[in-house]
């Protein structure tokens, strides 16, 4: 899927989409419930979790992590792909090691090619459930992903939830739900995309004549779209 990713690297580089600002209470209105069907309260820690996962394995294969990084000068050229394998948590969280049919996997490929690695990662969640806790004692949340990931690596690997610097990319669903009905229920596939870059994330939100983008802050949206950027507190809808 080069052409489709590249298509969705030049929007968030450059929106098509023109904010509308006489009914910026409409688009404002569709990025809060594009934001919540993004799930960014625990997806971006999944997928932090799987690349930690992937840079360990190279790290300790002494193969690149930094798609930036150059090759060393009179060093073998390697050339390899490397596969990381996890099963998900899964939602009752029993002692010991998770079961993967009862769980759910997530597969991730990585390939090097002369001795630098490339940005573009590809892999499978496959029914993936895992617990989102909850804050002030509640009852955790249930998780599911199933479908095609795309990850567009805008840094290195990341050693830390911290360091997540991607562009993730899923054709599939992706659901959270408190009971079983996340899985019992019809639920649709769907292709969902942000990005985590400089510690901010953004999403993209399709408008009548492309799309814009929208950068997520704790109290506010930031939409950005081929006439400016304008950025709107949550709650009152006031932009600047």
């Amino acid at each position: 899927m080069t052409e489709e990713t590249e298509a969705v690297i030049a929007v968030y580089k450059s929106p098509t989409g023109t904010v509308d600002v006489a009914h910026i209470d409409m688009q404002l209105d569709e990025a809060e419930a594009r934001l919540a069907e993004l799930h960014l309260s625990w997806l971006p820690d999944l997928v932090s979790d799987a690349l930690i996962g992937l840079e360990e394995r190279l790290s300790d294969a002494e193969l690149p992590i930094d798609p930036d990084a150059s090759a060393k000068e009179n060093e073998p050229r390697i050339s390899a792909a490397v596969v990381l394998h996890r099963t998900c948590k899964g939602w009752s969280d029993p002692p010991g090691l998770p079961d993967a049919a009862a769980n759910g996997t997530i597969e991730l490929t990585a390939v090097v090619g002369a001795s630098q690695l490339r940005r573009d990662i590809w892999g499978v969640a496959t029914n993936c459930r895992t617990l989102i806790p909850t804050s002030g004692g509640g009852a955790n949340q249930m998780a599911f992903i199933d479908g095609t990931l795309i990850l567009q690596l805008q840094g290195a690997l990341p050693r830390q939830p911290g360091d997540l610097e991607v562009l993730f990319l899923l054709n599939g669903r992706l659901e959270t739900s408190g009971n079983d009905v996340v899985v019992a229920n019809e639920v649709k596939t769907a292709e969902r995309d942000f990005r985590i870059k400089d510690g901010q994330i953004e999403f993209r939100l399709p408008v009548s004549d492309g799309d814009i983008i929208v950068k997520v802050g704790l109290t506010s949206l930031t939409l950005r779209g081929s006439n400016g950027t304008f950025e709107c507190e949550l709650g009152s809808h006031k932009c600047h």
